[in-house]
């Protein structure tokens, strides 16, 4: 997640084949609005 904070300047996340959260990185990843992204950076934690 460290990469994709300072390379990205979009964020796509994916479930079940289908977008279900996309933007820029500070917004996806310190903020998400879908439950599946926030339990999905819940399990990518170290």
């Amino acid at each position: 997640m460290a990469f994709a904070r300072k390379a990205a300047r979009h964020v796509h996340v994916f479930h079940e084949g289908r977008v279900v959260e996309s933007g820029p990185p500070e917004q996806v990843l310190e903020d998400p609005r879908e439950r599946v992204t926030r339990e999905f950076l819940e399990l990518a934690q170290p």
